[in-house]
């Protein structure tokens, strides 16, 4: 295990993509090309010394041999919201991130851990050991002050079997009817785990955001708890934010990188 790192996202929030009501704040250089032959030198040296050719783009076939060619990492999740997450954070990364029905496997994990970290750990080794090619996870929830860090590693099952973001989100706001603003304060964890192919866990790491539960929902992006959860100080939620401006303060957007950066030192470096 090559250890943990944990960090708090900073509140200065990037501009959104767009506003809402007002709502309460809460708690290789290029290469050198050889100079030309000067007339005077003598014409016993090759052209070879005096050019020097660039090579050519690659073509359509070799981008794709090169691209199937890439380190596999398969995302331990079915969930598409988190898989275009996890895409976005490996962008530009040599790494090829997939998702397991790319690979032709199926693994079903029961999320019995008691923490997040223990259910990132328990979704890395079962899709590793499932798909034969290294495996990230993550377990990523709300923890809400007034209901004593509920609704927590239940964060997706809050509501019962079967529930919708809506229903999830509605049961929220009912639960903090009578609670005051200053005390809604809560936090986004995420915590990720990197298995290799045997099942080994080999990294973990962890991240967090504060924030706070607003009075409505707000804001069409994100998924989960984002048109509740009031981003730091405010006046933004989550699902407020681009993609792009998630991903930079987020709790997964922050783990991942971590991840990434792991990653592409061990299979790359």
């Amino acid at each position: 295990m090559s250890g943990r790192r944990t960090s708090e996202a900073p509140l200065t929030l990037p501009s959104p993509t767009g506003s809402g009501e007002s709502r309460r704040r809460a708690p290789e250089e290029p290469p050198i090309l050889p100079s030309p032959l000067g007339r005077g030198e003598k014409s016993s040296q090759h052209a070879a010394e005096a050019s020097f050719t660039l090579p050519s783009p690659l073509g359509k076939e070799e981008s794709r041999r090169r691209a199937s060619e890439a380190p596999l990492v398969v995302l331990a999740s079915t969930s598409g919201h988190k898989l275009a997450e996890f895409q976005r954070i490996f962008e530009g990364s040599p790494l090829r991130l997939v998702a397991p029905h790319e690979l032709g496997c199926a693994c079903r994990v029961e999320e019995t851990g008691a923490t997040f970290e223990a259910n990132a750990r328990l979704k890395a080794a079962a899709y590793a050991r499932a798909c034969q090619v290294w495996a990230l996870a993550d377990d990523s929830g709300l923890e809400i002050d007034a209901l004593d860090g509920r609704p927590g590693v239940r964060s997706s099952r809050f509501a019962g079997p079967g529930a919708s973001d809506g229903d999830r989100n509605a049961r929220v706001l009912a639960l903090l009817r009578a609670v005051p603003d200053e005390r809604r304060s809560a936090r986004y964890r995420c915590a990720a785990a990197v298995a290799a192919p045997d099942g080994a866990i080999v990294f973990e790491g962890a991240a967090a955001v504060a924030g706070a539960i607003g009075r409505a929902p707000c804001g069409a992006g994100g998924f989960g708890y984002d048109p509740l959860f009031v981003v730091g100080d405010g006046p933004h939620t989550m699902a407020e934010l681009s993609g792009a401006a998630k991903d930079r303060i987020s709790h997964r957007g922050q783990a991942g990188r971590a991840a990434r950066a792991f990653l592409e030192a061990r299979l790359l470096g």
